[in-house]
């Protein structure tokens, strides 16, 4: 399964930033720095207009993840490959939050 999320200012407000907490986060589980990392699924984040640098999240996050950006739109790519049970529930769940502030 792959979900794309869009977050995208609206052209009528001079935005400074925007930022996305994760609040929660549980995509898979981590392997491996090396090799097949994230068996799973993994979550990647795209800016418009910057170059795509690679990178995925997997696993569970041990408390909030802010992330910060200053263009016009961000994506979120989830990937979940295989959904399955874990001692605390599911391997899939997240909770995530979003602002874009005004130049003041």
């Amino acid at each position: 399964m792959q979900c794309n999320v869009v977050y995208e200012k609206r052209r009528d407000y001079s935005i400074l930033t925007g930022w996305l907490t994760f609040d929660s986060f549980t995509l898979g589980r981590f392997v491996s720095f090396t090799t097949d990392g994230c068996p799973d699924g993994a979550l990647q984040i795209s800016e418009s207009n910057r170059p795509q640098v690679g990178g995925s999240w997997c696993g569970t996050s041990w408390g909030p993840a802010i992330y910060y950006s200053e263009t016009n739109s961000v994506t979120i790519f989830v990937y979940l490959y295989r959904l399955s049970r874990m001692e605390t529930g599911y391997n899939f769940d997240y909770r995530m939050e979003y602002k874009f502030l005004r130049r003041g």
